[in-house]
């Protein structure tokens, strides 16, 4: 390594360690006052919003339907092949059981979980072979 290399690489950190302190001695950031970037900045703020609003119901949608599936699970009465599916608190029910009666059933139980905002029972009945 040859000395001006030496000497070159301290002065850069050094430089570099400077500027980034001068960085720091910012007080608050600015905002705009541009209205167009007022605009901007409140339309970015409902997408957020609409984001997590979303993901919010994501989440919901997923806790109703796990407890639906545990709750249809734990049905001693109730056999069959159910599918369940949950889109902003409505659920759709789908497959095959042996009787109306378990149809109803799986509907019933369904409308009794926290939460659920409607049940479409597409079940089927289908006698066990």
């Amino acid at each position: 390594m040859n000395v001006r290399s030496m000497f070159t690489l301290p002065a850069v950190l050094i430089l570099s360690g400077a500027l980034a302190a001068c960085d720091n001695n910012k007080s608050t950031p600015t905002v705009a006052s541009d209205p167009a970037s007022s605009n901007t900045m409140a339309e970015a703020g409902q997408k957020a919003e609409n984001i997590m609003e979303k993901t919010g119901q994501v989440l919901d949608d997923t806790a109703i339907t796990a407890k639906v599936k545990l709750d249809l699970a734990r049905a001693s009465d109730l056999k069959g092949d159910i599918s369940v599916d949950t889109i902003q608190g409505r659920v759709t029910l789908s497959g095959n059981v042996p009787s109306a009666a378990a149809s109803q059933r799986a509907a019933s139980i369904v409308g009794s979980v926290e939460g659920v905002k409607g049940v479409e029972n597409r079940l089927t009945v289908k006698a066990p072979t």
